[in-house]
């Protein structure tokens, strides 16, 4: 049986924000965490921090479970925003070279329940 590895202890390759989805890469042979982006195929969600983490400094890196950092106004699925780095929206993306990310679904006063999942790019 293998491991499974939930969290995660990497440097940030630039600031990430409380709550943000974030992309671990790599980074000339080193793991990297910077904000995902859903109009850049290569930034895809692959967990988020809970916490403020500046760059260069390493912090905590969820790979699944509950974002409570935020928490969405209304309950429903969830997609990687295209207009905000590391955020998310209500509703799937739609302009070309965007890529289609579900990251979970999202609860009021809860947080995102955040379930790692392959986009499509549009």
């Amino acid at each position: 049986k293998q491991p499974v590895f939930t969290r995660h202890q990497v440097n940030a390759s630039e600031n990430i924000l409380a709550g943000d989805f974030v992309n671990v890469w790599n980074n000339g042979g080193t793991a990297n965490v910077r904000r995902a982006d859903a109009t850049n195929p290569a930034r895809f969600a692959n967990g988020y921090s809970l916490v403020a983490i500046n760059a260069t400094f390493a912090g905590v890196v969820k790979a699944i479970g509950c974002n409570t950092s935020i928490s969405p106004l209304v309950a429903g699925f969830v997609w990687l925003s295209e207009t905000v780095i590391g955020g998310y929206q209500a509703t799937a993306p739609v302009a070309a070279g965007s890529t289609i990310h579900p990251l979970g679904f999202g609860v009021p006063t809860q947080g995102i329940f955040y379930t790692p999942q392959l986009g499509i790019l549009i």
